[in-house]
């Protein structure tokens, strides 16, 4: 027998609109096959859930911009791959840092909680001889010691991906401009994640 309770013409132009009944139809159609996809591109080792969370959120913010629903789809599917290939190399990025910063600090006494590490990357972050604005600081501790991605950032921030994303790359040059030639404790972490990108 025939759905009739979903008209995708009609589905989208609500979705346009606002609508966030229709939102709604559309997580609950495409979440589990979105999901399904970044599985079969990240392996079960990765958190598929907030990916697909990630990229619903966009769509729902950038609704209006989509022209049609073919449009939406090809976003989606594009959105998932991109998505999923951002995870996988922030997940290879981190256990490079996890693995330097276990190499770096085995030595130091008393500093080898991953705690105190975090704790001291803070306090280097927010020291103000090095001048970093309260958002540059944000943005710093969301990107590399909670590990959130540029769009979960924008999203918090109320900012657009690219004033992050330029935020991110002045408060990296701050930093180099701050420690060149000077080795504080844990500024070869903060150099290190800065010379990922």
């Amino acid at each position: 027998m025939k759905d009739d309770s979903f008209n995708a013409e009609q589905f989208f132009q609500q979705f346009k609109s606002g609508d966030e009944e229709a939102f709604g139809k559309l997580v609950k159609r495409l979440y589990p096959i979105l999901c399904g996809r970044v599985e079969r591109h990240l392996g079960s080792t990765f958190s598929s859930a907030d990916v697909v969370n990630g990229i619903l959120l966009k769509v729902w913010n950038k609704r209006s911009t989509f022209k049609t629903l073919d449009g939406l789809t090809a976003y989606l599917l594009k959105a998932t791959k991109n998505s999923s290939i951002s995870q996988w190399r922030s997940e290879l990025r981190r256990k490079k840092l996890y693995k330097k910063a276990q190499e770096l600090s085995k030595d130091l006494p008393g500093e080898s909680s991953p705690d105190i590490r975090h704790d001291k990357l803070k306090a280097i972050i927010r020291n103000p001889a090095i001048k970093l604005s309260d958002k540059n600081q944000a943005i710093l501790i969301m990107r590399f010691l909670e590990d959130r991605s540029i769009d979960e950032i924008a999203a918090k921030m109320k900012l657009s991906e690219e004033n992050v994303s330029t935020m991110q790359s002045r408060a990296i040059k701050i930093l180099r401009a701050f420690f060149n030639g000077t080795k504080p404790p844990f500024c070869w972490l903060i150099l290190a994640i800065s010379s990922f990108f």
